[in-house]
């Protein structure tokens, strides 16, 4: 049989072992149903190179370098997406300390549910990552939080968001 897994170890989707040792002697009717079986997963990767916003549902985004902004960077602003920073950092502009106070969010997201944010170095924002409005059911980890030297949090959680699960968070000059 076939079978398809979305979270192995690595977390992405893989097929069985089995698939991938099929050989063309195989009937006919075992290539058909796993031909059926490989145009129905469907999953889209995506890699990011700069700050933006992240607005497509069911997406993998992968960062391949590190990046900056002299604001916020990253918004994510779709359900069910996976953002793996794959140990890149997010540069932010820092405080100078100069009025007014402008905040900075290295990320951002509002009202989202399932969102996955992994493998992260977020640098030198006034807020590093910030979950506005209602978010919900989300997993934040391996992350590393440096604060800018006037930051005022590292990680914001609204009131109303909630079910959300922070692991192997380190945060620092916050």
């Amino acid at each position: 049989s076939c079978r398809y897994s979305s979270n192995p170890e690595n977390g992405y989707s893989s097929m069985s072992s089995e698939l991938r040792s099929l050989s063309i002697g195989q009937s006919p009717t075992r290539l058909l149903f796993i031909l059926i079986a490989l145009l129905s997963v469907s999953f889209s990767l995506t890699n990011v190179s700069s700050c933006g916003t992240l607005a497509t549902a069911n997406e993998v985004y992968v960062l391949t370098q590190n990046i900056s902004s002299s604001s916020g960077c990253l918004a994510l602003n779709a359900n069910n997406i996976t953002v793996d920073c794959n140990g890149y950092s997010i540069n932010g502009p820092g405080w100078s300390g100069e009025l007014p106070f402008v905040p900075t969010e290295g990320i951002l997201t509002g009202s989202k549910t399932n969102i996955t944010l992994k493998n992260c170095i977020i640098k030198n924002y006034t807020r590093g990552i910030y979950l506005s409005g209602w978010s919900t059911f989300s997993t934040f980890s391996n992350i590393s939080i440096i604060g800018s030297s006037n930051a005022d949090y590292c990680i914001i959680v609204r009131s109303y968001s909630n079910n959300n699960v922070f692991s192997n968070i380190t945060v620092s000059n916050c």
